[in-house]
């Protein structure tokens, strides 16, 4: 059928089509992996960055960012402490939140503790979502 000459130009022809297949799919492979642990990196570092940061005060005012017009439940609530401190809080939280209660959020911790006559209304784990994706065990 073939002669030796010709099988062996054709395993030649193969393997050339073969390595320009499967080279960019190695390279992108090694990419999107390089990329998900630097992602992961980056994830953990941000966390612990966000774990070291502590504040506390009174909520002297509450107001719901109204830039891009008509409030929705994405729209960022905003509230103000007497040490001049601004954060955005969810919506759920936002609406049980009065003016003259108590925020602390202590270094080290992923909890944000809110109060209200010297009670606590309200434990909210801020940091969730960032120690879930970063793989960090609590």
């Amino acid at each position: 059928m073939y002669s030796e000459e010709e099988v062996e130009k054709q395993d030649k022809i193969i393997e050339k089509k073969l390595w320009v297949v499967l080279m960019p799919i190695l390279i992108i492979t090694v990419i999107a992996l390089s990329y998900k642990t630097d992602s992961l990196k980056y994830k953990k570092r941000i966390y612990f960055q966000a774990k070291e940061v502590s504040y506390s005060g009174i909520i002297i005012s509450k107001k719901i960012d109204k830039l891009f017009g008509e409030p929705t439940h994405r729209t960022p609530r905003i509230i103000t402490l007497n040490s001049n401190y601004e954060r955005s809080v969810l919506p759920s939280i936002y609406d049980r939140l009065k003016i003259g209660d108590s925020i602390i959020k202590n270094k080290g911790s992923d909890s944000v503790y809110y109060y209200r006559n010297k009670r606590v209304i309200l434990i909210d784990d801020e940091l969730k979502y960032l120690r879930e994706s970063s793989l960090v065990k609590k």
